[in-house]
């Protein structure tokens, strides 16, 4: 007759776990754990909690390490781009700015309305990217933990680092633009 736990792969190593097994097999003696599990093969992960954790989420914290990376240089491309338009604005405009320092416009006036215009492509960048990255969230929110609404503090951060990053783009050719000698920004003109 069969009894609970007599099931083929299970049987033996259930009645090892139980000090006392009150139903033996027919023919069998009554035995301690020590003496059934003797021949069964446990495998025993000695590495930590911490180190399985760590190591299940391997492959997740690769890609979130590969989505910052590319964050980042996607942000470097946008300040690149701008700076290649910033300077290429004041390369157009340098007869106007020559005209403008030759009638006694000041150097942070120049700077300021320089910067003015990169920083209003960037304003205009972010009044396209926000609305469109909050109408993303919708879509992208199931493949993200604990991810509902749009997170304002991340909105803001991004905002400001790409504020930033104008204000550095911007200010270079805004110092060259400031620095123009105005017979010689005539005389191109």
């Amino acid at each position: 007759a069969r009894r609970r736990g007599d099931e083929r792969v299970g049987g033996r190593v259930d009645r090892a776990l139980r000090p006392e097994d009150p139903h033996p097999a027919d023919g069998e003696e009554p035995r301690a754990p020590h003496d059934v599990a003797r021949g069964v093969a446990l495998h025993v992960d000695e590495r930590g909690v911490k180190q399985q954790i760590d190591a299940r989420f391997t492959e997740e914290r690769l890609i979130a390490r590969l989505t910052s990376l590319f964050g980042a240089l996607a942000l470097l491309l946008a300040a690149l781009g701008l700076y290649g338009v910033t300077a290429y604005t004041v390369v157009r405009r340098t007869p106007e700015i020559g005209i403008r320092m030759a009638l006694g416009a000041e150097r942070n006036r120049v700077i300021a309305m320089v910067m003015r215009g990169a920083m209003l492509q960037a304003l205009l960048g972010l009044l396209i990217g926000v609305p469109v990255a909050m109408f993303c969230v919708r879509y992208v929110k199931s493949q993200l933990y604990e991810t509902s609404t749009v997170n304002i503090t991340v909105m803001v951060a991004a905002a400001v680092t790409l504020a930033v990053a104008s204000a550095i783009a911007g200010i270079i050719p805004a110092r060259r633009a400031a620095s123009i000698n105005p017979v010689e920004a005539l005389r191109v003109g």
